[in-house]
């Protein structure tokens, strides 16, 4: 006859199974959070924005011509120029190279210089500005 164990002995049994890929996906997402301004805002936001823009950029790549996409993206081409096979893209692409690409940039650059003015700030605003009464 086997002796038993005692009552507060570990008894080896199979480990727990692996959370599903649902619930990995979601923890991983809810992970991104915990990161810094800048860290969050590429990973969550800046990802985004830049694969739209690099897949409207290879479609029209595809379609007009690597060349032609990179001419009316940076405004060297009008869109509606009689070069652009697809003027309708092509307006979509250079709208996107106006607008979408500064606005990727400057969001960076401020959400840099904005950590940066925090880390470096000791006192509050309002004990830097007092307000003086007009008497």
């Amino acid at each position: 006859m086997e002796p038993t164990p005692p009552a507060d002995a570990r008894v080896p049994g199979r480990p727990p199974p692996r959370d599903r890929l649902r619930q990995r996906l979601r923890n991983r997402l809810l992970a991104l959070g915990a990161l810094p301004g800048l860290g969050h805002w590429l990973l969550v936001r800046g990802t985004v924005l830049v694969l739209a823009f690099a897949a409207l950029y290879v479609a029209n790549g595809l379609v007009i011509g690597w060349k032609t996409a990179y001419d009316v993206t940076i405004g060297i081409t009008s869109p509606g120029d009689k070069d652009v096979s697809a003027p309708l893209l092509a307006w979509f692409l250079s709208a996107a190279g106006w607008l979408a690409a500064p606005a990727l940039a400057g969001a960076v650059a401020g959400t840099i210089v904005g950590s940066a003015v925090t880390d470096r700030r000791q006192r509050s605003v309002a004990e830097a500005l007092p307000k003086e009464d007009p008497a």
